[in-house]
């Protein structure tokens, strides 16, 4: 009998340890679960303060598109990007143009039209900061909202390249909550471009 009651004991006090162990290792997930919690909290900041009041007398803030609004005007756009574009418009519309880049500026136009048969033109010119552009253009008498960039092509090492000829992406936003992209390949330098 004593031999077994020391077994029991020692089946309890193996138990007990491994209760023991699996309390304390579920208390550091908790606590680590917690601090990784907390710390995105404060990396990601809050946001921006909605509420108007003595701190924020103008109230809420509109949101920024993801691609956001070119950086400080002072940086200009690579050099490469200076040219002619073949242009595509998919999405809410469809169609076809050209786009030109100069060191300052990006001018599309496109003849597009929508799903119902309705034609018309697309336009913008807008400004290049850093290979990127932001702003407003027209389409179908329309206004919309244009964000996006310019790829320059890579330079060829050991007759290598991942993109051999520059390209426009970007993301129109049209009234009434319809989208669109635009797509550009480079074609070729557009003669006397000046950067302005």
């Amino acid at each position: 009998m004593k031999s077994g009651a020391s077994h029991d004991i020692f089946i309890w006090r193996r138990l007990g340890f491994r209760t023991i162990c699996c309390r304390s290792a579920h208390l550091r997930l908790l606590k680590l679960s917690i601090f990784v919690l907390v710390f995105l909290s404060l990396s990601c900041g809050g946001g921006d303060d909605d509420r108007s009041g003595p701190d924020n007398p103008q109230g809420p803030t509109q949101p920024t598109p993801p691609n956001g609004p070119p950086g400080p005007s002072n940086s200009k756009p690579s050099p490469t990007i200076v040219g002619s574009y073949q242009l595509q418009v998919r999405g809410y519309y469809t169609g076809s143009g050209t786009a030109t880049a100069s060191l300052t500026s990006l001018q599309l136009n496109a003849n597009i039209h929508d799903d119902s048969g309705n034609t018309g033109q697309f336009s913008a010119t807008l400004p290049l900061s850093n290979n990127r552009f932001y702003g407003s253009g027209s389409a179908m008498g329309q206004a919309i909202i244009l964000n996006g960039h310019i790829d320059p092509a890579d330079a060829v090492v050991n007759n290598k390249s991942v993109l051999f000829a520059g390209r426009i992406n970007g993301t129109m936003s049209i009234p009434g909550n319809h989208y669109g992209r635009v797509a550009g390949q480079y074609t070729s330098t557009s003669s006397g471009l000046t950067g302005n």
